[in-house]
């Protein structure tokens, strides 16, 4: 069994390669990718192990011999997976379209966003304390002013760090990047 036909026997798969080091990596499913956000803010090694489970070549037990002698090499196949699962996207802009919004492009479309509320961030603050994921699916679709529900539904299902890539961009917005100085 090699690389290239356990690529070629899975439909989806992708292969990536570095010297002598192969992996094949399936792409995350929505639910498994909320899994692994979720849980890495409570149990950060089992997620990482949980998010491994997308390499399907090498065995699980080569990967890990990998990783034993070059432990780095974990961030970049996580980094690998991840990359799979998030939109390319560009800055928040004006939009041109609503008074007041932001637009985002994210894979070709464009997330025109209001600016979020206090109410708005107290809910997601809230929500974060029950999961990550929902809360920021909840605080994206509260602000999205276009595409519909229905069409961000069907692109973070596509992606699904879509939300999370929004939702950053809220928190931006909503001055979570705020840095003050101390004037002396």
């Amino acid at each position: 069994m090699t690389a290239e036909s356990v690529h070629a026997d899975n439909p989806g798969s992708h292969l990536f390669s570095v010297g002598d080091i192969s992996l094949v990596i399936r792409m995350p499913t929505a639910q498994e990718w909320d899994l692994y956000v979720d849980m890495r803010g409570k149990k950060s090694l089992d997620a990482k192990k949980f998010l491994r489970s997308c390499v399907i070549f090498p065995s699980k037990e080569d990967v890990q011999r990998l990783i034993d002698r070059q432990p780095f090499l974990r961030r970049k196949i996580d980094d690998l997976i991840a990359g799979l699962v998030a939109p390319e996207s560009g800055d928040l802009a004006d939009s041109g379209v609503y008074a007041g919004a932001k637009v985002l492009e994210c894979d070709g479309i464009l997330y025109h966003l209001r600016q979020p509320t206090e109410q708005d961030c107290d809910r997601f603050e809230d929500g974060v304390k029950s999961g990550y994921s929902a809360a920021a699916t909840h605080f994206v679709k509260a602000c999205l002013l276009q595409p519909s529900a229905v069409d961000f539904d069907q692109q973070n299902a596509a992606k699904p760090a879509l939300k999370h890539v929004l939702a950053a961009h809220l928190t931006s917005m909503a001055g979570a990047g705020i840095e003050f100085t101390e004037k002396k």
